[in-house]
């Protein structure tokens, strides 16, 4: 790890540092927005239920629901990562990208210890704001980097999440980083979304939801590394034809609550996820890894 009085040199065109760079004013902006609005979200409202109710949901973590998943276009696929990474209680995590949420909800699931790592020092602070809303801040520790060059020692943690972030990584870079800093044993869970069909079509009919950053949803090519740097890799579809029609109404300010999602998501699954192409092609992947 770099030292503070240690200066140096990075190429911003260097493909490692190149999209962070080029987005990092919109997340900043977008990081020390959300600490505006904090106190009106979701997360802190979970936050908050579980405050109020000491050590109730500790053990219980990823249920109830309500309680912990806030991710509405992928609530099903946060809901696998996070069943997949639990238990957490007694572990050592690392949030890749992102403002901190996850890791603070690790931290109320009695993680001993939660990282984010993120090259955006808006979303940091966004992070801090929320452990300290949890409580946890004693407990969560921050770092500006970027995955494609994870400064942490080998085997270090015991699991790591990447919520909506790791569709903008250099893939084979970040995942052999993701591998070598996981302890012998240790799950990867990712939550992204999918190059499906409506994608394409969506994006030239309505516009990307967030214009100003270079979302490359991922593809079978993107996710070859992912498979080939854990022993035991599972690729799991939701979103097979709603969550981009929904996503699609979000921009004319429809949005529904999380149970309302929930069902959405579980009909979907139900319609749809038989045929073969589909099934493979939803528009929300979580990516499952062990070591």
């Amino acid at each position: 790890m770099v030292s503070v009085n240690e200066r140096r040199r990075i190429d911003v065109k260097d493909i490692k540092y190149r999209e962070a760079y080029e987005e990092m004013a919109h997340y900043n902006n977008r990081g020390l927005e959300s600490i505006n609005i904090a106190e009106k979200s979701d997360i802190c409202r979970q936050i908050d239920e579980i405050k109020d109710n000491g050590n109730k949901y500790v053990d219980s973590f990823p249920n109830p629901k309500k309680i912990w998943i806030d991710a509405l276009h992928d609530c099903l696929g946060q809901w696998d990562a996070y069943n997949f990474i639990s238990l957490v209680k007694g572990k050592r995590i690392l949030q890749l990208g992102g403002s901190g949420s996850h890791a603070v909800k690790f931290l109320l699931a009695g993680a001993s210890e939660a990282w984010l790592l993120t090259p955006m020092l808006g979303e940091i602070k966004m992070a801090i704001h929320l452990a300290k809303k949890a409580g946890v801040k004693d407990r969560l520790k921050c770092v500006v980097g970027i995955a494609e060059e994870i400064p942490f020692k080998d085997n270090s943690f015991d699991a790591i999440y990447s919520g909506g972030c790791a569709h903008h990584f250099y893939m084979d870079l970040a995942m052999n980083e993701c591998s070598r800093v996981l302890k012998e044993g240790g799950k990867i869970a990712t939550v992204d979304p999918w190059k499906h069909p409506l994608y394409s079509f969506g994006i030239k009919l309505f516009g990307k939801r967030e214009a100003d950053v270079h979302c490359k949803p991922f593809t079978d090519t993107r996710i070859k590394s992912f498979r080939n740097n854990f022993s035991k890799t599972d690729v799991i579809h939701h979103g097979h034809i709603l969550r981009y029609l929904f996503i699609a109404a979000s921009k004319f300010k429809l949005v529904l609550n999380l149970s309302t999602m929930w069902k959405i998501h579980k009909l979907d699954d139900i319609l749809f996820s038989w045929l073969p192409y589909l099934k493979r092609n939803g528009g929300s992947v979580t990516l499952l890894g062990e070591k």
